[in-house]
């Protein structure tokens, strides 16, 4: 029997509160990032070739963020990485498109 895996992050600007959701998703993403101060949060859609498909620039303020990615309903079915990130703070979570 083996306990939960938990992930440990250190010193980071940016941390994933919620997944993203729905996952699949048809035509926007929801999730939720927390920021240790206020930034601008730089959000990116890669496909599996390892391009951005899609790019944006989000506001982000000090704690929770609930953060919504519309622009996406486009985009090919498929499995995609949403890349969060703030500086040189990276967060990374895999969705699939219907």
């Amino acid at each position: 029997m083996y306990s939960q895996v938990l992930r440990v992050v250190f010193n980071t600007r940016i941390n994933m509160v919620s997944r993203p959701a729905p996952n699949p998703f048809s035509d926007c993403i929801n999730v939720s990032v927390q920021l240790r101060s206020a930034a601008a949060i730089s959000a990116r859609l890669i496909d599996q070739s390892g391009r951005t498909v899609r790019q944006f620039a989000l506001a982000g303020s000090e704690g929770v963020n609930k953060l919504t990615i519309n622009g996406v309903l486009g985009l090919s079915s498929g499995i995609y990485i949403l890349e969060l990130g703030v500086g040189e703070d990276y967060v990374r979570e895999k969705v699939i498109k219907k």
